[in-house]
């Protein structure tokens, strides 16, 4: 085994958790995240729109809510040396994240994928991730599993 890629929202730490508290709070509305289905969150939250969520995963409402998974810690310390954090987001979310991690983790590799930069148009996503044969990836997403390169796949729900 070479590396063990993670993914960060929906595998470290509880971000549709994070988003419907936020979302809650602000709404007055209890959201359940047992329900979300799409990557909107509009099944759950009728109004959210890709901007409006985009905003939530920046604001403060949604960084004090975080919560890291049951024993995410705990594997972390066990393959520290091991373990890379690779996340999409834009350049915002993604220096808070860094932090976050730093607050929460302590130091751990991680491989930010930008996104939404004016020099580059195209889609940008985890098949930029240089995984090989020998790497383990666990992602919540099957699509982002599925392209990735790695040699063992793990589906984490």
């Amino acid at each position: 085994m070479n590396k063990i890629y993670l993914d960060f929202d929906g595998v470290i730490a509880n971000s549709i958790e994070a988003i419907c508290k936020a979302f809650s709070i602000i709404d007055g509305v209890e959201y359940d995240q047992s329900l979300v289905n799409t990557w909107n969150f509009h099944n759950v939250i009728p109004h959210a729109t890709e901007k409006s969520v985009e905003e939530m995963f920046n604001s403060d409402l949604f960084w004090d809510n975080l919560r890291l998974f049951d024993g995410v810690k705990e594997f972390i310390d066990k393959y520290r040396d091991d373990i890379v954090i690779c996340s999409i987001g834009n350049i915002e979310n993604q220096i808070r994240k860094l932090a976050w991690i730093r607050d929460n983790l302590g130091e751990v590799d991680m491989l930010p994928v930008v996104t939404k930069m004016d020099r580059y148009p195209k889609s940008i996503d985890k098949t930029y991730i240089n995984m090989n044969e020998n790497d383990i990836f666990i992602e919540d997403s099957l699509s982002n599993l599925a392209s990735s390169s790695a040699g063992y796949k793990i589906l984490f729900s």
